[in-house]
């Protein structure tokens, strides 16, 4: 659930902006508009590929702010994705003292980035796209 500040926040977000969601990708939650690039888990899609993310939490534009229970019935984000690239290295290691025990590990996390080509909102016409 939302709580005041985030509200708030998300007040201030629909007087500045036409069109934005928070949308569920990779078990994370992303606030994106037309335009905007994230990051998420590595997806199995190709480059200059669209994915349809239907997994919207909250969609706000100038007529109101829709909040789902738990997604917002019939509306998606339109993405392409642009890239897939690895994440940074975190360097992991085990110590145990006065055992001459030690362990280094690292690991890069693989990514995709994505850009929000439109937003649609359930069976209205309001839908906000990109300039092509």
């Amino acid at each position: 659930m939302l709580d005041l500040a985030a509200l708030f926040t998300l007040r201030r977000l629909t007087l500045e902006t036409a069109m934005f969601a928070v949308i569920n990708a990779s078990s994370r939650q992303n606030l994106v508009r037309v335009g905007d690039s994230f990051v998420v888990d590595r997806l199995s899609a190709d480059p200059d590929s669209e994915l349809v993310l239907s997994d919207v939490l909250l969609i706000a534009d100038d007529k109101g702010v829709k909040v789902g229970s738990p997604v917002v019935k019939g509306a998606e984000v339109r993405c392409k994705v642009l890239r897939h690239t690895r994440g940074p290295k975190i360097r992991v290691q085990r110590y145990k003292a006065k055992k001459h025990y030690e362990r280094r590990a690292g690991h890069r996390q693989d990514q995709t980035v994505l850009e929000v080509t439109g937003i649609k909102i359930g069976r209205s016409r309001r839908i906000a796209y990109g300039d092509d």
